[in-house]
């Protein structure tokens, strides 16, 4: 004659669940739940599995995403096979909980956030300090401090001039190849010159551009001999030439 096999009681079923290894190393979960108002005693709840992770760190920046996103603040760090109560009592030892304030707000960020911040206002507090107190020693003929600025500003004003001095020899090539243009137009087409300026101004001034009209017009009566070679008014544009 068989016997039957008992079932398993509920408390040994529990201590079964609990053993398991979960899979692929998902050590951790991440679930929401919802508690209706008119719960009883036979606890009512609502259960959203929002993922599972590795680690408790990747699944706490889960839950603290959720948040959020959603505003939502029920939302718990749960290991692989421990019971939860569903309360606003959480067991620690279980259930990490994600701290928020009265609108939802991750509190532990903004506590990070403002010790951020509290470091960085003394860090610049204390640079500022530092600076005026290397301002003072600069001028101080016999200090390091008078030596390191004035060697940075030899070199700074030495690579500006560097600069400077390449910018102006690349326009001067660029003048001198325009200006080949401007003369060999000139000897074919002289007539061109006596009526530039009155075309261009009605070019120009329809479109509302005078002030560029003025410019043109300007600094063409200044450097127009220079430019044609018909005379040279000025050493600065003999030297042009």
């Amino acid at each position: 004659m068989n016997k039957m096999i008992p079932s398993p009681s509920p408390t040994n079923s529990l201590q079964q669940i609990m053993t398991l290894t979960p899979p692929a190393s998902l050590s951790w979960c991440v679930f929401a739940y919802a508690i209706p108002v008119d719960a009883d005693d036979t606890l009512k709840a609502v259960v959203f599995m929002l993922g599972a992770f590795t680690t408790q760190e990747l699944a706490t920046a889960h839950a603290k995403s959720i948040i959020e996103k959603t505003g939502h603040s029920k939302i718990v760090v749960a290991k692989y096979g421990m019971p939860v109560q569903l309360s606003n009592t959480i067991d620690q030892a279980v259930v990490t909980a994600v701290p928020v304030d009265l609108n939802n707000k991750l509190i532990q960020l903004e506590q990070e956030d403002y010790i951020k911040q509290k470091e960085f206002f003394e860090q610049k507090q204390k640079i500022e300090q530092e600076l005026l107190l290397e301002m003072d020693h600069e001028e101080n003929v016999h200090d390091i401090e008078h030596y390191k600025y004035n060697m940075y500003l030899t070199l700074k004003h030495y690579d500006m001039y560097e600069q400077l001095r390449t910018k102006s020899n690349d326009m001067f090539q660029l003048y001198k190849k325009r200006r080949e243009h401007v003369l060999s137009h000139f000897k074919s087409h002289p007539m061109h010159d006596a009526q530039f300026l009155d075309f261009l101004k009605q070019k120009l001034e329809p479109r509302g551009e005078m002030p560029l009209f003025e410019w043109i017009k300007q600094k063409y009566e200044q450097h127009r001999g220079m430019i044609l070679n018909i005379k040279l008014n000025t050493t600065t544009d003999a030297s042009l030439v």
